[in-house]
């Protein structure tokens, strides 16, 4: 199945809002909260993935140059 450009960034913004949606579940104190040292918290592991999304989602909405 080959899939537009479109079509992907439909879907990356889906995923984002889904993860946006279960990052406000969280009550503060356990998003925050650190299981041990070497750990992230879930506040930290969100922050990475948007990091990552907001610069794969600039990638894939720069222009391409399509090849054969």
């Amino acid at each position: 199945m080959h899939m537009n450009k479109d079509v992907i960034l439909a879907e990356w913004q889906q995923i984002t809002d889904r993860l946006s949606a279960l990052i406000i579940t969280f009550s503060p104190e356990i998003f925050l909260l650190q299981p041990s040292p070497d750990r992230w918290s879930a506040a930290q592991q969100a922050e990475h993935l948007l990091k990552v999304d907001m610069t794969t989602y600039q990638a894939l909405k720069s222009e391409t140059i399509p090849t054969n």
